[in-house]
């Protein structure tokens, strides 16, 4: 048997747990909703584009979480002496150059010059731009991306493709998950710039 100050505490805990058991759905409900609360409203021809367009939703808020995460004096930065290291804007240049090329070309299926590409993108990347608009134009060129999966159809998919610099011939399918690898693989060098600037990077999103 409980008395005293013993009982009042038992029944302040009860209170308490039964509070907390009535706040439970809510914030389950609530916590799902946030998870999800990025994707839109999927108008897809095909599932896997669906699933795409999703993954590339996901992807743009981490990507520009992180890209915001740096200071604009500091995007200048690279982790080298060597300039032919990409500095964090530059980084971020590339993923634009990219994911444009990517949703224009690639994953149209339209052929274009290997050599033409690289030389391009090279000079895409010495453009001065301010953080802000690097910011823009690459959460643009996400959106580019979505469109584009949302608009091809499991015939589309199956489309075979030949890189110039592969010479073997890849489905769009294949094409897609390349795209997301791509991206996946710059942002993880400018989270590790982040680091080196004594920077804590936004915290990993599922997809």
């Amino acid at each position: 048997m409980f008395s005293g100050p013993f009982l009042n505490q038992k029944k302040s805990f009860m209170k308490k747990l039964f509070f907390m058991m009535l706040l439970l759905p809510g914030i389950i409900s609530f916590s799902q909703t946030s998870a999800v609360s990025v994707t839109q409203v999927s108008t897809a021809k095909s599932v896997f584009g669906g699933e795409m367009s999703e993954i590339m939703q996901h992807m743009k808020v981490y990507t520009l979480a992180i890209a915001n995460q740096m200071p604009e004096d500091k995007y200048d930065f690279r982790p080298s002496k060597d300039d032919t290291v990409r500095s964090f804007g530059e980084q971020l240049k590339h993923l634009i150059y990219n994911n444009n090329h990517q949703a224009d070309n690639v994953m149209m299926a339209k052929t274009f010059d290997g050599p033409e590409l690289i030389k391009g993108m090279e000079a895409y990347e010495e453009i001065k731009m301010t953080k802000a608009e690097i910011i823009d134009k690459l959460s643009k060129s996400f959106d580019k991306l979505i469109a584009r999966f949302d608009n091809m159809t499991d015939a589309d998919f199956d489309t075979q493709f030949t890189l110039p610099f592969v010479k073997t011939p890849k489905s769009l399918r294949v094409m897609a998950m390349f795209v997301r690898d791509h991206i996946t693989h710059h942002r993880a060098e400018i989270i590790v710039y982040l680091r080196m600037n004594g920077i804590e990077p936004a915290f990993y999103r599922p997809f």
